[in-house]
C-alpha cells in the first residue's frame, strides 16, 4: 500500500543509551598475507567504505565484522576468530567470517557483483542471476549475521550493515538479536521498481532489508525508488511523506545519508604542500615540471567512466592542439574483480583506448594518457 500523506504513530529508534556498535561489511580494513620466509604482511584495504567508517568505529571502540580474505588471517586471530586493533583514532575489534572459495565466488563475485551491481547501475552490462549464487549469498548473509550476534555481548547492539552484499543480513540479525538497532546502508544506486523486480529474489531481498530500523541511501531519488519498489512488491504500508514502511509489525525509516570521508585525517594532515607533491609526481613519472596535469583515481570498474575520460582527453587534444605535449591525464585504476568477464572487457577497452590516443597524439617522449593499474596507499594518493 502506498500512502502519500503524513501519518503519526511511527517513532524513531532511541540511540542515547550506551550500546555496542558493530559494522558488518564484506571487506576488512586490512588483511594479513603470507610473505617470504614465512613472514606475515599486513595490507591496507583500498575501499572508500573503510576510509569512511574505520574512524567512526574506532572512536566507539566497536567491532568490525568482515570476510577473512587474507592468506594469513587465520594465523593472527584469537579463539573467537578476531583480534584487537589499535588505530590512530582509537581501538576496536576485528572479527573475521570464514567462507570457502566456492561460497565466496557465489556470494560475492556471482550474486552480488554479476547480479546486483549491474542491476542497480544500469550502465549497459546485463545482470546475471544464478540459483547457486543466491544460495551462497543467503548462506554468507546468515554466517555474517551469526558472527554479529556472537559479538553483540550482553546489551543489544547498534549494527551498521553495509551495502548490497548483505540485503538478507538485517532480518537474520533481528531474528537472533531482536532488541538490536539495525541500520542498513545501500551505497550504490537503487533502480526503478520494474528494474529491481527483474531479480527473481527481489521480494526476499526487500524483506531482509526491512528487518532494519533505518535503511539509508546516497540520494533522495534512491529513497523514492526503494519506497516505490516496496509498495509494488510487498504487502506493506509505504508512506512517501514520512518515508517510512510498516511491514510485518515493524516500522522502517528510509533516509538519504550521503557517505563522506574524514578529510581531517592523519594522512591528510601529514601530506606535504601541493607544490611538493607535484614535484614528486613529475619526478616519479618523468614528466616536465611545467606539465598541465589532471588526475583520476578509481577502481577499475565499468561504472566509473574511465574510458569516457580517455575519450574526453582525445577530444580535448583534437580541439586544443596547443596542449599536445603539455597536458597529461594520469589515471590510477585499482585492479578489481578481474575474474569477471565484464571487468576483463573493461580493462581491455581502457588499454586499447589509451594506446590509440597515445599513438595519435604522443611522441617517443610524451604520452597524454598514463594508466597506472596498481594499488596505492592513502598516503600515496
Amino acid at each position: 500500500m502506498l500512502n502519500q500523506s503524513a501519518r503519526g504513530g511511527i517513532q524513531r529508534p532511541v540511540l542515547d543509551a550506551p550500546r555496542r556498535v558493530l559494522v558488518v561489511a564484506n571487506r576488512a580494513p586490512f588483511c594479513h598475507d603470507r610473505g617470504a620466509d614465512d613472514g606475515i604482511i599486513v595490507k591496507q584495504t583500498a575501499s572508500g567504505l573503510v576510509t569512511a567508517l574505520q574512524p567512526l568505529l574506532a572512536s566507539y571502540h566497536g567491532t568490525w565484522v568482515a570476510h577473512g580474505s587474507g592468506s594469513a588471517d587465520t594465523l593472527v586471530v584469537d579463539g573467537r576468530d578476531g583480534l584487537d586493533v589499535d588505530s590512530d583514532t582509537g581501538a576496536y575489534r576485528l572479527r573475521y567470517v570464514w567462507l570457502s572459495e566456492k561460497e565466496h565466488r557465489g556470494y560475492y563475485y556471482g550474486f552480488a557483483n554479476e547480479g546486483l551491481w549491474p542491476l542497480c547501475h544500469s550502465v549497459g552490462v546485463s545482470p546475471v542471476f544464478r540459483e547457486r549464487d543466491f544460495r551462497m549469498y543467503r548462506k554468507a548473509n546468515e554466517r555474517f549475521a551469526a558472527a554479529a550476534a556472537a559479538e553483540s555481548a550482553t546489551a543489544p547492539p547498534i549494527v551498521l550493515v553495509q551495502d548490497y552484499h548483505f540485503a538478507l543480513a538485517p532480518r537474520a540479525i533481528r531474528h537472533r538479536v531482536p532488541e538490536s538497532t539495525i541500520a542498513s546502508f545501500w551505497h550504490i544506486p537503487w533502480p526503478c521498481p520494474r528494474r529491481f523486480a527483474e531479480c527473481r529474489w527481489a521480494r526476499e531481498l526487500l524483506d531482509g532489508l526491512l528487518g532494519s530500523a533505518i535503511v539509508g541511501f546516497q540520494t533522495n531519488a534512491d529513497c523514492r525508488n526503494f519506497l516505490r519498489t516496496v509498495a509494488l512488491l510487498l504487502d506493506s504500508e509505504v508512506n512517501l511523506a514520512t518515508r517510512t514502511v510498516a511491514y510485518r509489525g515493524h516500522s522502517t525509516i528510509v533516509r538519504a545519508y550521503p557517505v563522506g570521508v574524514d578529510w581531517n585525517s592523519e594522512v591528510v594532515r601529514n601530506t606535504p604542500p601541493p607544490e611538493t607533491c607535484r614535484e614528486q609526481v613529475c619526478r616519479d613519472l618523468q614528466l616536465p615540471p611545467t606539465v598541465r596535469l589532471a588526475i583520476g583515481i578509481d577502481r577499475l570498474d565499468y561504472t566509473k567512466g574511465i574510458n569516457e575520460k580517455f575519450l574526453a582527453v582525445e577530444r580535448l587534444l583534437e580541439t586544443n592542439p596547443e596542449l599536445r605535449g603539455r597536458f597529461v591525464f594520469l589515471q590510477v585504476a585499482e585492479p578489481s574483480r578481474d575474474s569477471l568477464p565484464a571487468y576483463r572487457a573493461t580493462r581491455a577497452q581502457l588499454v586499447e583506448t589509451s594506446h590509440r590516443v597515445n599513438g595519435r597524439f604522443g611522441t617517443s617522449s610524451y604520452e597524454p594518457i598514463r594508466l597506472l593499474e596498481a594499488h596505492h596507499s592513502p598516503a600515496e594518493v
